[in-house]
């Protein structure tokens, strides 16, 4: 059995601290992380699926009014998941930019990997919004940094 942080539930991966939320982990640690604590078509999950679907759809300003909406305040999974694609759609909108920089510094021969952070976020928002209406908690990968909490 993986030890999780009992104050965020995160996978501790052997450490003596979260990498998350920063608590100690101890070695008593008996939490047990959720594995499908939210059915599919419960209204959470259908809130938290359109906070990723939205993202692609609208870029960040979808997950943003979700996150701020009371319903999302009441309910963890609808916080946690639309704080997850805003924080997605934030990490892509600046690779986005570093992409024109780099298409303008190289006179047009950077566009090429405007492909890529087309397709990538696309199949990406995709599997993330599959996985939460089955009522999953979803992390996207490829993520560098999450600027919001």
């Amino acid at each position: 059995m993986s030890a999780f942080c009992a104050n965020c539930g995160a996978a501790a991966g052997g450490a003596s601290f979260c990498a998350n939320c920063g608590s100690s982990i101890g070695s008593a640690n008996n939490f047990q992380a959720p594995n499908n604590s939210y059915q599919a078509g419960n209204p959470s999950t259908s809130t938290a699926m359109w906070a990723h679907l939205g993202g692609l759809l609208a870029g960040f300003l979808v997950p943003l009014i979700i996150r701020s909406t009371d319903s999302a305040r009441r309910d963890r999974y609808v916080f946690e998941q639309s704080t997850e694609a805003l924080n997605f759609q934030l990490h892509w909108l600046l690779i986005n930019f570093g992409v024109l920089i780099l298409g303008v510094i190289t006179c047009g021969i950077g566009w090429f990997l405007y492909l890529a952070t087309a397709i990538i976020p696309l199949v990406l928002g995709i599997m993330a919004s599959v996985a939460v209406s089955r009522g999953e908690n979803y992390r996207y990968p490829l993520m560098m940094f999450r600027l919001i909490k």
